[in-house]
């Protein structure tokens, strides 16, 4: 199953440490051009089919 995440955050770091934790299911990480005011968006489509590193159940 594909899920689409709409992530709003502060800094660069925070949106690393999510995509490193997504990574083995992330297909597509897209950031619009234009980013105005404090929080910055990014949209994240997921494969859950895909395991993750801590073996969590979903």
């Amino acid at each position: 199953m594909s899920v689409r995440l709409k992530v709003s955050y502060t800094e660069d770091t925070e949106l690393a440490k999510l995509r490193q934790r997504l990574a083995p299911g992330i297909e597509r990480c897209r950031l619009p051009k234009k980013q105005k005011g404090e929080h910055k968006r990014a949209y994240i489509d997921w494969n859950s089919n895909v395991t993750n590193q801590d073996k969590d159940e979903r």
